[in-house]
């Protein structure tokens, strides 16, 4: 998988050549295209990247890394995450690194020298001295992970780089997901590390010596492969004596190694710092090399080693398409125990289903061994079980069957997998055989998709959410209708990119196209159509409830309130006029005498005196027949008002004069006016109301 970055580009950096591939990742040589210079740049894992807090842990060792100043620390100068891939871009270091460079050495049967060894230790302890001042452990000190950059430095015609400072620490927490890793490499590390206790500055000073006892002597302290024998070696077993190995070793420097390697962290070196002080009084006293092994220089094995085409494949095309395996022994030695290959490296598997890669295993020793086959590249859950035990005799070969099967689900990303089996001897656990093999796991589309809610108002949002339960990214085309075309959908139509194994959501509006004046709730049918290429679409169903501006109660409740209010209307103003008085003045005219009727009356608009006078203004109050009566009359007082009448009798008394008698003597008689008997009372009361 990580060969397919080849020529592609992480943000400003084009990838150029694959140098390594490990536990956690790949390195990579690349071309910064903005300064114009090479670069590594290590591409972690996908698997790695996509579990819970591993990015912010990355990032938070890469802003560590990246502060460090120290000659002998490889520089970071980068670091970030493109196309769903976390990478940290360091400074390129041409040539191999020292554990390649050893194992040159051995397969020419030639080793370092010790000055060089105890300088090349002394060099690395510094860098390391000032990373635990600066708070960071590195807990992966092995040959793998130290680089030689051509420049002179105390003695040496190289210095000694650190690479992959305190990345194994992203391995804590439960992130273990692969097969053959862990926090840290099972030969190297320390026994409290191997038990996964708490670990500080003197577990790489542990570390530290099986590097330089590795260098003194030629072989590791203990030869392990897996973690459980890590455990048992560095917990419980007592290291070969370095002088009994290598009996010319001085002694000053098999104690430097011995105190270095103690179980008790307590009785260590208290630092690499520490340890690099005493290496220094070593070299001081013992400047000569061994005699029994010739020395060698690492500059030699550096300058072929950069002299050579990268690339090379590290196992052989076998008959008709085989693989053949390469078997090394101790540090990479070639080895001639086993013979392994396999008849089809290119496997092809559906997630669910399950995929047989057939090993041809060959005893090419001299006795009877056993051989165990294990896998490593792949997830540990795509493994149903170890293959079995093969006991084989000398000369005799044998079939095993290494069944894949990744389960059907995200973490099964469609990818092409790089893998390696691995046939160890029993009798010579040293020797391992390693085939290379590829496995493409076949894309799987599953959507789960829900709307929610599935009833919505008119005008509020609602969501599709949409899980991408395939193992490949998908886009999705999203689309809003209803039948009745009576709906406005925002957006109508919208793109959804879901990575494997993640959650996204859309969130949209509907409403009614036309809005109604008046009326109720109605509910409005739409679909929502799920749609991924080369994948069955799903339709989800919902419904828009809408109700009109006016509500539907509202006009029978405004009728009801006029009705109220006409009443209060008709209860305080629609009333008949009310008369209060009627005044005649004079009470009892004489006939033609003037006769003035005075009224006080309520409410009214009009009087009437019937028969004789209509259409009065009410407000008047009063109005005169100037005439007055000849004789006594009878009328009828009306008020009146839009709302009707009220009427009251007026009869009008005319006085009928009686004659005065005229005396016979004296002088004469003046006239005068006589009472007159009235013929009905002088005045009317309206009586009220």
């Amino acid at each position: 998988m990580l060969e397919q970055l080849i020529g592609q580009s992480l943000d400003r950096y084009q990838i150029v050549e694959l140098l390594g591939e490990g536990g956690m990742g790949g390195v990579f040589r690349a071309r910064d295209v903005t300064l114009q210079r090479d670069v590594a740049i290590k591409v972690m894992h996908s698997q790695y990247a996509r579990q819970p807090n591993f990015q912010e842990r990355f990032l938070q060792e890469a802003r560590t890394a990246a502060r460090l100043d120290h000659p002998g620390i490889v520089k970071v100068f980068d670091f970030g995450q493109s196309h769903s891939l976390l990478y940290i871009v360091m400074e390129f270091l041409p040539g191999d690194d020292l554990g390649k460079l050893l194992a040159d050495l051995r397969a020419a049967n030639e080793w370092i020298a010790l000055p060089e060894a105890l300088q090349l230790v002394r060099q690395v302890c510094l860098a390391l001295d000032y990373a635990h001042h600066h708070g960071i452990l590195h807990r992966d000190i092995k040959p793998g992970n130290v680089m030689l950059k051509p420049e002179a430095s105390e003695g040496l015609p190289y210095r000694p780089v650190l690479t992959d400072l305190g990345l194994a620490r992203l391995l804590e927490g439960g992130l273990l997901t692969q097969e053959g890793t862990s926090m840290g490499t099972p030969a190297y590390m320390s026994p409290e590390q191997a038990m996964g206790e708490q670990t500080d500055a003197r577990s790489d000073v542990y570390s530290l010596g099986v590097l330089l006892y590795e260098l003194a002597v030629g072989r590791l302290p203990f030869q392990i492969q897996t973690l459980t024998q890590a455990i048992r070696a560095h917990t419980r077993e007592v290291p070969p004596p370095p002088r009994s190995v290598r009996p010319d070793l001085p002694e000053a420097v098999e104690q430097v190694i011995l105190t270095a390697l103690d179980k008790e962290p307590a009785a260590r070196f208290a630092d690499a710092g520490a340890m690099a002080r005493v290496l220094a009084q070593t070299l001081a006293a013992e400047p000569g090399a061994p005699t029994q092994v010739p020395g060698a220089t690492l500059m030699t094995q550096y300058e072929q080693s950069t002299s050579r085409p990268r690339g090379s494949s590290t196992f052989a095309e076998g008959p008709s398409g085989a693989v053949l395996g390469r078997t090394v022994g101790p540090g990479g030695a070639p080895g001639r125990r086993m013979a392994a290959f396999v008849e089809t490296p290119e496997l092809t598997v559906d997630p669910g289903s399950s995929t047989v890669v057939p090993v041809t295993i060959l005893n090419q020793g001299p006795v009877v061994d056993h051989f165990r086959v294990s896998v490593a590249g792949l997830p540990s859950g795509w493994l149903p079980g170890p293959p079995p035990l093969i006991r084989l005799l000398p000369g005799v070969q044998e079939q095993v069957n290494v069944v894949i099967q990744p389960p059907r689900s995200p973490q099964s990303r469609a990818a092409t997998y790089p893998f390696t089996i691995h046939v160890a001897s029993q009798d010579a656990p040293d020797q391992v055989t390693e085939v290379q093999a590829r496995l493409t796991v076949r894309p799987f589309s599953q959507l789960d998709s829900h709307l929610a809610p599935e009833t919505i108002q008119a005008g509020r949002a609602a969501r599709v959410k949409v899980e991408n339960r395939g193992n490949t990214p998908q886009t999705l085309t999203l689309t809003w209708q209803d039948e009745g075309k009576e709906l406005s959908f925002r957006p109508s139509r919208a793109e959804l990119a879901v990575p494997e194994g993640q959650v996204a959501v859309a969130e949209f509006r509907a409403r009614p196209r036309r809005r109604r004046w008046v009326g109720g709730k109605k509910s409005h049918a739409f679909s929502v159509r799920v749609a991924a290429p080369e994948t069955r679409s799903e339709v989800l169903g919902g419904q828009v409830v809408s109700r009109g501006l006016v509500p539907v109660w509202f006009p029978p409740v405004v009728a009801a309130a006029l009705l109220a209010l006409c009443a209060l209307l008709a209860l305080f103003v629609a009333r008949p006029p009310v008369i209060r008085s009627i005044v005649l003045s004079p009470p009892n005219p004489l006939p033609g005498e003037p006769v003035t009727v005075r009224w006080v009356v309520d409410n009214a608009r009009s009087i009437d005196l019937r028969p004789l006078v209509s259409g009065l203004d009410a407000s008047a109050g009063e109005y005169t027949f100037p005439g007055g009566f000849p004789v006594s009359e009878d009328l009828t007082f009306v008020a009146t008002n839009p709302f009707g009448n009220s009427s009251r009798p007026l009869a009008v008394t005319v006085l009928t004069p009686t004659p005065a008698l005229v005396p016979t003597e004296g002088p004469a008689a003046t006239p005068t006016r006589t009472d007159a008997t009235p013929t009905a009372p002088p005045t009317q009361e309206a009586a009220p109301p």
